[in-house]
């Protein structure tokens, strides 16, 4: 009896394992895709996109690529990233392209053609742009 429930304990947990790495990757494979920054937003004032230092990004499985301006023009920068959508607001942590050991807290909302990030520290509880963070809204290229 003991090893019959040991054994349903474990198809069990295999289930549940299962379907949340295919909810995880799932809500990461929405993101797949490279998004240009077309709009930014901090304390609810509008500002430029130039004042943003990175231009695009472009996720893959567990991997995003920073399209970042510097000095000598434009740069690619890559590491890590992980969602938790099961959060809401949905959480989304970044590689800074600036320290590549560190990473950027966020959280974001998928829209039908763009991606809204609202970047702090620490990390934002709403999408309202307020406490010193930041709002960036992207399109899917």
């Amino acid at each position: 009896m003991n090893k019959l429930l040991v054994i349903g304990g474990i198809v069990v947990a295999a289930f549940v394992a299962f379907f949340a790495a295919r909810y995880f990757f799932e809500e990461q494979d929405d993101l797949t895709g490279s998004w240009a920054v077309v709009a930014m937003e901090q304390q609810g004032k509008k500002a430029s996109v130039k004042q943003v230092p990175f231009k695009q990004l472009t996720f893959s499985k567990g991997k995003v690529v920073w399209l970042v301006l510097t000095q000598k023009g434009l740069d690619e920068i890559d590491g890590p990233f992980r969602v938790n959508s099961s959060k809401n607001p949905k959480e989304i942590d970044l590689a800074d392209p600036e320290d590549p050991g560190n990473f950027i807290r966020a959280i974001y909302e998928l829209q039908a053609d763009g991606l809204v990030l609202c970047i702090g520290d620490p990390r934002p509880r709403d999408m309202s742009g307020r406490g010193g963070s930041l709002l960036i809204f992207l399109k899917r290229k």
